[in-house]
């Protein structure tokens, strides 16, 4: 079987995660969030440093999907299908 990418975006209060981990559990995929778990703990204060700026805000979130990609690739590349979880505030 190809390896599957899905990709679970939201409003917050939706059930991503409930959702990404039960979809990477049924298949046996890689889970993954973006931002990744090491940024997400510094996602904070990130964000109330660029707070007067949304398009860094967005350029910010588009850097860790671009970050993530090339760890997709990877796994899709060595056959694994992937769950992503994207996180907004």
């Amino acid at each position: 079987m190809k390896p599957l990418l899905i990709v679970v975006e939201g409003l917050d209060g939706s059930g991503k995660p409930t959702l990404a981990r039960g979809l990477a559990d049924a298949l046996g995929a890689v889970r993954m969030t973006t931002p990744s778990d090491a940024l997400r703990s510094l996602r904070r204060d990130i964000l109330d440093g660029l707070r007067h700026d949304s398009l860094a805000i967005e350029l910010f979130y588009a850097a860790t999907v671009q970050a993530a990609s090339a760890e997709i690739g990877e796994h899709l590349s060595a056959r694994r299908s992937v769950v992503v979880q994207g996180h907004r505030i």
